[in-house]
C-alpha cells in the first residue's frame, strides 16, 4: 500500500480476491476481535478470512434468501442483513456464530441496507431503506428495525407522526421528492451509528438530506434533523465543476446538498459528535431521473443575469444538478441551483449543528499533493465521493478513515478535536477500485500490537488488511539511515542533509529540510520532499512502481525501473523517468525531462513550451522527433523514439511540437 502522508506508516498484510468466492464481491467488512477473523459481504453472502494470511476459510451462502447487503460481528455473533427476493418485500437479518453455524433469522423492513450492533451487543439495528421498485410501481416505507439478538424479537421504528412537520422540515433542507411518493414512502434510512453510551442511534437518510434520531430506550424515532445546504460560492467551499478543464477548483453560485452515506459517533469530553461522509446520491427509477446538466436547466434571468456565460462548458454548464429543487417562486425556472453531495465530511453535534465541515479541502489536498489521484471525469458529478468511513484510536489521537469511492483511496484525518480536524495521510493500493466498507481494530485487540484497518473494495471485488505503524523519525543534523523492515517502513527525515536508503518493501520516505539523497530500492516506494524549500536534493525510486515528489527547490528526480509517477514541484528540476511507462509532472519552474531510447511509453503532463525542455540521450535527431509527432485519440502529441518507446505531451497538439522543445543531453 502506498502511503501519501508523513504521520502514519502502512503495511498491506494481504489482499484477497473475493470475486470467485461465495460473496462474489466485497462491499462491507467486519472484524471479530475475539478470533481476529474478517467477514466480507457481497451480494451472494459472506467470505470468512484468516487474519494472518487472508485465506478464505469458508463462505456463508445467503443467495437463496436474497441479496446480502451488510455484516456486523460482536460477542461471537455474526449478523447479516439480507434483502428480500424482491427488494420491495420485507428482508431479514440472519444470525450465525462466527464459525458460520446458523442461529436464527428475524424479518425486518424492505431493503435492509445496513446492520450494526449496540455497544453491549444485545441488539442490532437495521436501516430498512425501502427503495421503490425500478418502475416506481411499489414504494415501501423506510424504517429502523431493532432486533434483540438472543430471541430475534423485532421492533420496527417508523416515521409516523412526523407527517405534519413536513413543511418545516423541508425549510431546513429535508427533501421529499419521489415520484408520487408519500412522506413515509420517501424517507429512506441508509446507515446507522449508535452513540457510545448506547442510548441513541442516528441514521442517515441520504437522498432526503437528513438524519433520524432513535431513542433506544423507547425504541422510537424521536426526531428528524434536516442537514441544510452548503454554499459553494463561499471561500473554502469551492469545487471543480467540469470534467473538461483539468483541475480547477473555484467558487460557483450553487448549493450543495450534503446527502451523507456513512455515519459514525464518538465522544469528546462527555459530548457525542457525529461524523458523516457527504457522498451524494441521485434517484433514477424508470422514467424518474433527477440529474440534469446545468446547461439544460432554465435559469431565472433575475437570479442569474449571467446565465448564458454560466451555462457554457467553460462555465458550469457540464455540472450535474437536481431538477427537483430550486424553483423557489413556482414559475417554472430555477432561481437556485442545487448539486448532489458536499464533496466533504462533516462533524455535527447531536442536534445536527455543524461543528466542522472540510469544505473543499479534500479536492484541494488531492490537487496540491496527489494530482496523480485526481479523477477528472467525476468533476461534473460528485467529485471524489467520500462514501464510507470508520473511526479508530491511533496513539493518543482519534483518526477518521474516509473512503473516497472515485479516487480509489482512503483519506486519514485527526479528529481528536472535533472543531479543528487536520489531514494526516492518504492510502491507496494498486489494483483496488471503489473502497466502500472499512473496519478498524485497535492496538489492544490486534495480534501485532499495532492498529489494523480492513477495507472492502466493491468494483475490484477484493478485501485488504493493513497494519498501521508509527513513523521512524530521524534526528536533525544529517543522518545516514537504511530501512531494514522488509514489510515496508515510513521514515521522516530531519533537518539536515540525510542519506536514506529504502528496503525491499513498500517504503514511504520524507526527506525533511536539507539537501537529501534518497533511494527507494525495491518495492512500490514513495519518496517525498514536497515540504523542502532548498536545492540539491536527489531522489531515486530504483526498482518498482514508485512515486517521487520533488520539493520547492532545484531537485534531481529519478524514477528507475517500473511504472513511476514523478512530480517535480517548484524549482528548476531535472527529471529522469527511467525504464517503464512513467508519468512525469514538472510543476512550476524551468524543468528538464531526460529521455533515452529505452524509456518506455512516458507521459509529460504539464510541458510548457519555451520554459521546459526534453533532454535527449537517445541516438535520434531532433528533426526526426518533430516529424514523428502525431496526435492520439485525446489530441495529445505522441513522439516516437522507436522500438515502441514514446513520449506523450498532454495538452499539446502534434502540430505545435517544434525543435525548441528538445535539446541534446
Amino acid at each position: 500500500m502506498a502511503s501519501y502522508g508523513n504521520q502514519l506508516g502502512f503495511t498491506t498484510l494481504w489482499t484477497t480476491d473475493n470475486s470467485g468466492a461465495t460473496a462474489g464481491t466485497a462491499e462491507i467488512v467486519a472484524i471479530d476481535t475475539e478470533s481476529g477473523r474478517l467477514y466480507s459481504v457481497g451480494g451472494n453472502g459472506i467470505d470468512v478470512m484468516d487474519p494472518e494470511t487472508g485465506e478464505i476459510l469458508f463462505g456463508i451462502d445467503t443467495s437463496d434468501f436474497g441479496d446480502a447487503t451488510s455484516v456486523a460481528v460482536k460477542n461471537g455473533i455474526l449478523a447479516v442483513a439480507v434483502a428480500g427476493a424482491d427488494k420491495t418485500d420485507p428482508g431479514t437479518v440472519r444470525f450465525y456464530d462466527t464459525d458460520g453455524n446458523f442461529l436464527r433469522a428475524a424479518t425486518v423492513g424492505a431493503n435492509p441496507d445496513m446492520v450494526t450492533f449496540t455497544p453491549d451487543g444485545s441488539r442490532v439495528l437495521i436501516a430498512n431503506e425501502g427503495e421503490p421498485a425500478d418502475d416506481y410501481s411499489v414504494d415501501p416505507v423506510g424504517s429502523i428495525a431493532i432486533v434483540t439478538v438472543a430471541t430475534g424479537a423485532v421492533v420496527i421504528a417508523g416515521f409516523e407522526g412526523f407527517e405534519d412537520q413536513q413543511a418545516a422540515l423541508e425549510e431546513g433542507g429535508l427533501r421529499i421528492y419521489g415520484q408520487d411518493a408519500s412522506f413515509l414512502q420517501d424517507l429512506e434510512p441508509e446507515y446507522i451509528a449508535v452513540s457510545p453510551d448506547g442510548t441513541r442511534a442516528y441514521a442517515t437518510m441520504q437522498e432526503n438530506n437528513a438524519i433520524a434520531v432513535v431513542d433506544l430506550e423507547s425504541n422510537e424515532i424521536i426526531d428528524i434533523l434536516p442537514l441544510g445546504f452548503k454554499d459553494h460560492s463561499l471561500e473554502g467551499n469551492g469545487i471543480d465543476a467540469s470534467d473538461e478543464d483539468g483541475i480547477n477548483i473555484v467558487n460557483v453560485p450553487v448549493f450543495g446538498m450534503y446527502l451523507p452515506d456513512a455515519i459514525a459517533a464518538y465522544d469528546v469530553s462527555g459530548e457525542t459528535y457525529l461524523v458523516m461522509a457527504n457522498e451524494g446520491d441521485a434517484r433514477e427509477w424508470g422514467d424518474f431521473i433527477e440529474e440534469t446538466r446545468i446547461e439544460d436547466l432554465e435559469l431565472d434571468p433575475t437570479a442569474f443575469p449571467n446565465a448564458a456565460e454560466l451555462q457554457t462548458d467553460e462555465g458550469i454548464g457540464r455540472l450535474n444538478a437536481t431538477n427537483t429543487l430550486g424553483d423557489t417562486d413556482g414559475d417554472g425556472d430555477f432561481d437556485e441551483i442545487y448539486v448532489l453531495g458536499g464533496r466533504s465530511f462533516t462533524i455535527r453535534d447531536t442536534e445536527g449543528n455543524i461543528v466542522f465541515d472540510s469544505g473543499d479541502q479534500i479536492e484541494q489536498i488531492i490537487a496540491e499533493r496527489f494530482p496523480e489521484l485526481w479523477v477528472e471525469d467525476r468533476s461534473d458529478s460528485k467529485g471524489p465521493e467520500p462514501e464510507g468511513l470508520t473511526l479508530g484510536q491511533v496513539g493518543n489521537s482519534t483518526m477518521l478513515f474516509l473512503a473516497l469511492e472515485r479516487t480509489d483511496a482512503i483519506m486519514v484525518w485527526d479528529i481528536t478535536d472535533p472543531e479543528s480536524p487536520s489531514f494526516v495521510d492518504m492510502l491507496r493500493v494498486p489494483g483496488t477500485d471503489a473502497p466502500e466498507g472499512l473496519a478498524f481494530i485497535s492496538a489492544e485487540d490486534s495480534a501485532t500490537g499495532n492498529p489494523m484497518l480492513a477495507v472492502a473494495f466493491e468494483d475490484s471485488a477484493n478485501t485488504i488488511y493493513v497494519e498501521i505503524k508509527a513513523p521512524t523519525e530521524l534526528a536533525d543534523g544529517g543522518v545516514t539511515f537504511t530501512v531494514t523492515d522488509a514489510s515496508g517502513q515510513l521514515v521522516n527525515g530531519g533537518a539536515g542533509s540525510d542519506v536514506i536508503t529504502g528496503g525491499t518493501g513498500d517504503d514511504t520516505i520524507f526527506g525533511g529540510a536539507g539537501a537529501d539523497t534518497i533511494e527507494g530500492m525495491d518495492g512500490f516506494d514513495r519518496l517525498d520532499i514536497a515540504d523542502n524549500t532548498g536545492d540539491g536534493n536527489e531522489l531515486q525510486g530504483n526498482r518498482g512502481a514508485d512515486t517521487v515528489i520533488g520539493g520547492q527547490g532545484d531537485d534531481v528526480l529519478r524514477g528507475g525501473k517500473g511504472f513511476d509517477s514523478i512530480v517535480g514541484g517548484d524549482g528548476d528540476d531535472v527529471i529522469y523517468g527511467g525504464m517503464g511507462g512513467d508519468t512525469l509532472t514538472g510543476g512550476d519552474g524551468a524543468d528538464s525531462f531526460v529521455i533515452d531510447a529505452m524509456n518506455g511509453a512516458d507521459t509529460i503532463t504539464d510541458f510548457v513550451a519555451g520554459e521546459d525542455v526534453i533532454l535527449l540521450t537517445a541516438d535520434v535527431t531532433i528533426a526526426d522527433l518533430v516529424a514523428s509527432a502525431a496526435d492520439n485519440d485525446d489530441g495529445d502529441a505522441v513522439i516516437d523514439l522507436g522500438a515502441d518507446n514514446t513520449i506523450t505531451l498532454a495538452g499539446i497538439a502534434a502540430a505545435d511540437v517544434t525543435a525548441d522543445f528538445f535539446a541534446l543531453a
